[in-house]
């Protein structure tokens, strides 16, 4: 069942992070990674992008990707206590079916194929002009 409603306001910041996930998706989906994606600037803030590339840029000199193999669904919602006009918290209990392989197509260490579901959440702020990623994490509990 749906337990909130997606308000106009709310469909913006929603939108925006949507888009970041699908750049990392995107992104990590390919051998190498594909670091210089122009959505990493229009989706993500700078101070954000420097604590998330570096793990990228390991997978990217380890050869490894990202398959979606059996899918990912992402059930996003904005907290409403958590907004103001330039900041919200979204969260998200997401139906993760994606692994990671090495490029010959295997397992890469420490894969788990299948799917698990894996609450997060993401810090979004207005900057720029558009709502961008400025924090996003997992967070325990989001999915129960």
């Amino acid at each position: 069942g749906i337990l909130w409603t997606l308000t106009e306001e709310d469909l913006p910041i929603i939108e925006a992070y949507l888009q970041a996930r699908l750049v990392r998706y995107r992104a990590t989906g390919q051998v190498p990674v594909d670091l210089e994606d122009a959505g990493w600037k229009l989706f993500y803030t700078d101070s954000s992008l420097d604590a998330l590339l570096p793990a990228y840029e390991q997978w990217s000199d380890r050869n490894i990707y990202t398959d979606l193999d059996q899918g990912v669904l992402l059930r996003p919602q904005v907290l409403g206590d958590g907004r103001s006009e330039d900041s919200a918290i979204i969260v998200d209990c997401t139906l993760d079916g994606a692994v990671l392989r090495d490029a010959d197509g295997t397992y890469a260490d420490g894969a788990t194929p299948g799917v698990a579901e894996h609450g997060r959440y993401a810090l979004m702020v207005l900057a720029e002009g558009a709502w961008k990623v400025d924090e996003s994490g997992e967070q325990e509990g989001l999915c129960g």
